[in-house]
């Protein structure tokens, strides 16, 4: 996860690794490339991206 600081608000960027496509979609729906958000969101004030980006990767080394 990385922060950034723009304009008084938090931006946090997150990477999350999945073993297959077939995860993704047990988890967000046929409609993967859509954000998952949750009811109480904005009660927290989160905002999110709508879309998500996907990337194959061939290797993940840890850090």
């Amino acid at each position: 996860m990385r922060q950034e600081i723009q304009e008084g608000w938090a931006h946090f960027f997150l990477v999350t690794y999945w073993d297959s496509y077939d995860s993704i979609k047990a988890f967000a729906g046929d409609n993967y490339s859509i954000a998952v958000t949750y009811q109480d969101d904005e009660v927290f004030e989160l905002l999110s991206d709508p879309f998500v980006f996907h990337h194959e990767v061939s290797q993940v080394n840890p850090i």
